[in-house]
């Protein structure tokens, strides 16, 4: 009982939004209607590291603050 209850906390809390957000990196979505998903597939993954130049800006500073913090 001591271990169950946090255990499915942690499950419910940090696991499954985890595989669901990485689940949904994978489809078009507008966040609205859950009938209104698409799948992407890569898609997704090929215009942010291909036609998105704040990507790079975006992930030099994330690195800044690894570093600095």
């Amino acid at each position: 009982m001591f271990v169950g209850v946090p255990t499915f906390l942690h499950l419910v809390w940090v696991w499954i939004p985890a595989i669901a957000t990485i689940a949904l990196s994978f489809t078009y979505w507008n966040g609205v209607n859950l009938s209104d998903i698409k799948w992407a597939g890569l898609a997704n993954y090929n215009t942010i590291f291909t036609a998105s130049p704040q990507f790079y800006d975006a992930l030099r500073n994330n690195f800044y603050w690894l570093i600095w913090f």
